[in-house]
């Protein structure tokens, strides 16, 4: 099985996201070339997509925070749960953003109920445990519109 490896890059000089960022191919092997003379610049920071989609069909890259609330049919009361995506271990992770007795999870228990409703660097309050994260539907698509 092949998937495409995709990756975004988050311009720290302009503070934009670039998505497509292509890792390039070159016929040396023994020249090893990094992102940033890829790019051209050293003010960008990598991430890799997934492969993984939110339950809307969006793409998960680290760098992600991902909404996985539900509503505890005991209580009736919104259950929150937040998660960054991040990349360690060999594997995808989904740390929970936040306290809680039950930590982090693997990527697959969230990712077809979840949604990606913001990532770190443009949104980097909401890795307050305390932030109020929005989930109405237009931030979610306002936020991840695709910059050039």
């Amino acid at each position: 099985m092949s998937r495409e490896i995709k990756f975004r890059a988050w311009d720290t000089f302009q503070n934009t996201m670039h998505y497509g960022v292509e890792s390039g191919i070159y016929e040396d092997p023994d020249e090893i070339i990094s992102f940033d003379k890829i790019l051209g610049f050293a003010c960008y920071e990598v991430m890799q997509c997934t492969g993984l989609k939110d339950k809307n069909g969006k793409e998960i890259y680290e760098g992600d925070i991902i909404n996985a609330s539900y509503i505890n049919p005991m209580s009736n009361e919104v259950v929150k749960k937040h998660y960054l995506i991040k990349y360690g271990e060999g594997q995808y992770k989904a740390k929970l953003i936040g306290s809680s007795p039950y930590g982090d999870t693997w990527i697959n228990f969230i990712n077809e109920k979840g949604t990606i409703i913001a990532n770190i660097h443009e949104n980097p309050e909401l890795l307050e445990s305390e932030a109020e994260i929005p989930t109405h539907k237009n931030f979610i698509i306002n936020r991840f519109t695709k910059k050039n």
